[in-house]
């Protein structure tokens, strides 16, 4: 028997459920665009693949984002994580995942709310 060495969990929905998304990485590279920055086909993995925080992310971007801005953006993804619901048929694979500790590549605040997510 082998050993489980890595789990690939593809991007568009089959694991879990966002039922009110909210894009706040998305609306970091929206603001950014307004400061003249434009989007890279390389933004989506490197925001996918690191655990970032909201305003690491956009540091790392080089996005400039206001206090409010940024108090505004971390409020939707608050919505956005309280509307995220594992489908049944996944919540096993999830769990096994997390008993081994393998790790997720999720943004910090999606793997953080999916190790806590009931």
């Amino acid at each position: 028997m082998s050993r489980v060495q890595g789990v690939i969990f593809d991007a568009f929905g089959t694991i879990v459920r966002i039922a009110n998304p909210r894009h706040p990485y998305r609306q970091i590279l929206k603001i950014g665009a307004v400061q003249g920055r434009r989007p890279t086909p390389v933004d989506t993995v490197m925001l996918m693949s690191n655990p970032f925080t909201l305003e690491q992310a956009a540091n790392h971007l080089g996005i400039s984002l206001s206090s409010p801005e940024l108090d505004q953006i971390e409020a939707e993804l608050n919505v956005e994580l309280a509307s995220i619901e594992p489908f049944e048929d996944a919540r096993a694979c999830i769990d096994e995942r997390m008993r081994l500790g393998i790790p997720s590549c999720a943004t910090k605040p999606v793997a953080t709310y999916a190790a806590a997510a009931p």
